[in-house]
């Protein structure tokens, strides 16, 4: 499994993809301790001496990509070697045509590497410019691949069709009301009885784990939580980008996914909701579909329970017999 965890971050100041990778390269970022965490042995390396090209739903987006690595170094007396940890980080620049946007596979210190790198020393020049996700949102995945009303269809701006389906729901993790916390991965995720009595107690989904089927790739899986975090497993991956050398099949599977997978997503739920298609009522009707779902289950285990002590039966008797 190759999770690929990542952010997304938007340049307010520069609108020239050039210039943003100019920044990031040069020596212009100051590593020195500010009080807290110093950095040291920095190094940086662009992909691509030209920048990239791709065509994401009828537009194009010219990209690159940069890896970088360094040490942490919080403060403290104890040795050095103890305080330190290494970073290995990969920025995903890209640009609209209007504002340059970075993807990072930084999280928390996110925001303080690219201020870093591109040698930011002002304010609010760079934005957080994640995908928000609720758990309103979480639970209405849940409820159209429980119900197989999975697929939707798309026209293009040049008339193609586009289909998009979610397979599977193969991971989920949350809350309940009472602060019991549930967290489940596999493809049988939705058939398992405490994934089912989890949905109709929780209050609060935080990830879930979508196997998604775009037009021209055959799979993806993407991890979505309620930071507004957005990973993928790269490694699973099929589908046009496949053949591709990394980064360049990294940089434009999550490309595909900010661009067009997620906001398409998004667009059907809040039709939905507009149609009210995802109401209160709705998620009645859809609750109880769980809870018939649930008791079935509970009586499948049952009887499963009961053939396999009927089965063991004959066997403790042949033991008794044999001990006569």
């Amino acid at each position: 499994m190759a999770w690929f965890s990542t952010t997304r971050w938007t340049d307010r100041d520069i609108v020239s993809l050039d210039v943003a990778t100019k920044l990031i390269m040069s020596e212009n970022e100051s590593l020195a301790n500010d009080g807290g965490v110093s950095y040291s042995n920095l190094e940086k390396e662009k992909a691509f001496e030209q920048n990239q090209t791709v065509t994401i739903d009828n537009r194009v987006f010219s990209y690159n990509v940069i890896e970088f690595s360094m040490n942490s170094i919080t403060p403290g007396s104890t040795p050095i070697e103890a305080r330190t940890q290494p970073i290995r980080g990969l920025i995903i620049l890209y640009s609209d045509g209007n504002r340059v946007h970075y993807i990072i596979n930084r999280n928390y210190d996110a925001l303080k590497l690219l201020r870093k790198l591109l040698g930011y020393e002002g304010r609010n020049e760079i934005l957080n410019n994640n995908l928000l996700f609720s758990d309103d949102i979480f639970m209405w995945f849940v409820k159209i691949v429980f119900s197989k009303e999975n697929e939707f269809s798309f026209t293009g701006l040049n008339q193609n069709e586009l289909a998009l389906i979610i397979n599977s729901i193969i991971g989920v993790r949350g809350e309940t009301r009472d602060e019991n916390r549930l967290s489940a991965q596999g493809d049988t995720v939705l058939n398992l009885i405490s994934t089912l009595s989890f949905i109709l107690e929780s209050n609060l989904l935080k990830q879930i784990v979508l196997r998604t089927e775009y037009t021209g790739h055959e799979n993806i899986e993407m991890r979505l939580n309620d930071k507004g975090v957005v990973a993928v497993e790269t490694d699973s991956y099929s589908g046009n980008y496949e053949d591709l050398e990394d980064p360049k099949m990294k940089a434009q599977v999550l490309l595909l996914v900010y661009l067009e997978v997620i906001p398409k997503l998004l667009q059907v739920y809040f039709e939905e909701k507009d149609e009210e298609k995802w109401s209160l009522s709705e998620k009645d009707i859809f609750f109880n579909s769980v809870e018939k779902k649930l008791i079935e289950r509970l009586q499948e285990r049952k009887n499963e329970f009961r053939i396999e002590q009927m089965t063991l039966i004959p066997e403790i008797e042949q033991k008794e017999a044999g001990r006569l």
